[in-house]
């Protein structure tokens, strides 16, 4: 084989030699991306889109969560009950105005009696309460489909249910609930629909959330999701058979094989090879002038690109600059929409998105291994809200989230609303937890607010029931039992007359 090459030029055979080295680069690289790294490129980017999905998924429940607990705080009203079995305007003009619309983002209001006949019916239009039925609900068929789940619930104690409509071309939230007592049982009067557009800005809150791209819409038959989208799908409960469609735009792209730009940089990194064994190889025959010429034609370049150099050098710090500033500048909107993420806006505490974080946080991520959950709840605040109003009612949340949020301890804390008028508290810590002082003073301190609530079957002022749970976790999963734990203390508290607090170890 050697004998073919001898009718070659040596520059014939320094080109074949240095063009089988950047072949052999080539078919290398191929073999092991195609073997293993593209595999494994593939399925982290895979894992990555099902985390990004979990999060929009997470995000609508937070959505339906807090559209439920606004549907359940007015349907578990007497005043509503009453108002079902004797309609009224009065009730109308002073308790579903435009404030009740507006303070809870509610675009339709139903209500029905326990027959599912209309007692009353409204929308909110120029900041104003307009009577008008909605969604059609005045056919039976569509009526029924809408409070099929929440007539198939018990009566005993009040549930709800969040689904999906379209109306007009539009995707709407609505959510069902028997109307109730405001204790929250007795649930035979009637049913109650809170009914909420989902608007572009509702929308955009949910992308800066999770970081993804996402469209709602009425989804078309045979419908099939473009490249790196998942489509999750709802029922249309107004029409049966059809669906709402949430589509997902994953921030993760699923990578290809060969993109252009490794394309790119594979052939560029080819010549460079090539042109490096060709030099190489040119260096090893040619005669020591000829090297010596390279050389000296090297160092000239060399001197060129040192002036050339030192240009660079001018811009590269004048883009970091531009860099640097650019980055303050997203880290502080980072800083201002994790905020806006992370605190209830009420109390301007910690939202329950965070709490769970934190607690993965201490945890996983700093390994404390005592921990203690403390859960506190304000006694018979809907009767409070009933019968001072919820404006004032939002006052007393703010003022008990302040006065916990300044009890001082010794341990890792954070203090959380936890939902509606119940508190959280995540204490850490990396020696055993003694905590007894630390919930009697949250107890002590509360009613010591001396906030009046004349109402309240307990005293005269409002006050608190606490259950508290405390001991060593393993892992992050085990919280979800210190939770369950510390509600079932404060369910306890609240059996023995509230008022109080009880801590299990």
């Amino acid at each position: 084989m050697l004998n073919n090459f001898k009718h070659f030029t040596i520059r014939q055979i320094t080109f074949a030699v240095s063009l089988s080295a950047a072949a052999l680069f080539l078919l290398l690289y191929l073999s092991f991306k195609l073997l293993w790294s593209y595999d494994q490129a593939l399925d982290r980017s895979k894992d990555r889109q099902r985390f990004e999905l979990e999060r929009v998924k997470t995000i609508l429940r937070m959505e339906e969560e807090e559209l439920q607990a606004s549907t359940e705080d007015y349907a578990a009203w007497t005043t509503m009950a009453r108002y079902v079995t004797t309609p009224n305007d009065t009730f109308v003009a002073e308790s579903i105005g435009p404030h009740a619309f507006s303070s809870k983002q509610i675009d339709a209001i139903a209500i029905f009696d326990a027959e599912s006949q209309s007692v009353w019916g409204g929308a909110f239009s120029d900041d104003a309460v307009v009577n008008m039925p909605f969604f059609t609900l005045e056919k039976q068929e569509i009526l029924e489909r809408v409070l099929a789940k929440v007539k198939s619930t018990s009566t005993e104690q009040i549930q709800s249910f969040a689904e999906y409509a379209v109306y007009d071309n539009s995707v709407y939230m609505v959510v069902s609930s028997r109307i109730c007592l405001s204790s929250g049982k007795d649930c035979k009067y009637g049913y109650l629909l809170f009914i909420r557009k989902i608007r572009p800005e509702t929308i955009a809150e949910m992308e800066t959330s999770t970081g993804v791209g996402i469209d709602i819409y009425p989804a078309q038959d045979n419908a099939v999701a473009k490249p790196n989208t998942t489509i999750l799908y709802r029922d249309n409960v107004v029409a049966a058979g059809s669906k709402v469609a949430i589509e997902v735009t994953h921030n993760e792209v699923l990578p290809e094989f060969l993109p252009r730009a490794e394309v790119a940089a594979l052939t560029l990194f080819a010549l460079i090879t090539f042109a490096f064994n060709l030099y190489v190889v040119t260096r090893l025959v040619k005669p020591l002038k000829t090297a010596q010429r390279n050389l000296e034609q090297f160092q000239t370049s060399g001197g060129r690109l040192t002036s050339e150099d030192i240009f660079i050098s001018q811009e590269m710090r004048s883009f970091a600059r531009q860099l640097n500033s650019l980055i303050t500048e997203l880290e502080e909107k980072r800083a201002i929409l994790r905020k806006q993420s992370t605190i209830d806006s009420l109390t301007e505490i910690a939202n329950r998105r965070l709490l769970y974080e934190k607690g993965q946080e201490l945890i996983n991520d700093l390994k404390y291994k005592h921990i203690a959950v403390v859960l506190i709840d304000v006694d018979h605040f809907k009767l409070y809200n009933d019968n001072y109003g919820h404006v004032q009612g939002d006052g007393v949340l703010r003022r008990v989230a302040k006065t916990i949020d300044a009890i001082e301890t010794p341990y890792e804390k954070l203090v959380s609303r936890y939902g509606g008028e119940e508190f959280c508290v995540l204490l850490a810590s990396d020696r055993e937890l003694n905590i007894e002082s630390y919930v009697a003073e949250i107890h002590s301190s509360i009613e010591q607010l001396h906030i009046e609530h004349k109402f309240s079957p307990t005293t005269s002022s409002v006050t608190v029931s606490i259950g508290a749970m405390a001991g060593v976790l393993d892992s992050y999963q085990q919280l979800t039992t210190w939770f369950q734990y510390a509600d079932q203390a404060l369910y306890e508290v609240k059996n023995a007359g509230r008022n109080g607090y009880k801590i299990r170890s």
